[in-house]
């Protein structure tokens, strides 16, 4: 039997699990349904590929599960399997976020604007300095 009373389990308590998340979700490099399809480089162990809504439109979560072959259904407006609208899975040796744009996660320090990130030029389009593309800001109710 496990010795649970002996095991270090700092690592469920959720602040310190959703930091990593974050953490791990910024230095993902973002990448197309297309580069996962066609096959991510070797030297590559984490990806993300980011959706906008949930169904109906192309580049939703449903629309990109599919051409991903992940499960595509949600239940409440949470895709199946998600955690603050996060699917993780394996492709090809690669751990891939199937993840919404990152202030829409929820998750801490990830709210809009996303503070400390600072903004460059990369190929004529602006991204974070963690790979992210710059997201639409919210829309302002006037």
């Amino acid at each position: 039997p496990v010795q649970w009373r002996a095991k270090d389990l700092k690592f469920l308590d959720r602040l310190r699990y959703d930091q990593e998340l974050v953490a791990t979700l910024k230095a993902a490099p973002l990448v197309t349904v297309e580069e996962v399809l066609r096959g991510l480089p070797e030297f590559m162990t984490t990806a993300r590929v980011q959706y906008v809504g949930l169904r109906d439109a192309p580049g939703t979560f449903a629309d990109v599960a599919q051409q991903l072959g992940v499960m595509d259904n949600e239940k409440a407006g949470v895709p199946r399997g998600a955690y603050h609208g996060v699917v993780e899975f394996w492709y090809g040796g690669v751990k891939v976020f199937l993840a919404p744009r990152l202030y829409e996660t929820g998750l801490p320090g990830t709210e809009w604007p996303m503070r400390g990130n600072r903004l460059m030029s990369e190929g004529g389009r602006r991204v974070y300095k963690y790979g992210e593309e710059v997201p639409t800001p919210p829309p302002v109710d006037v």
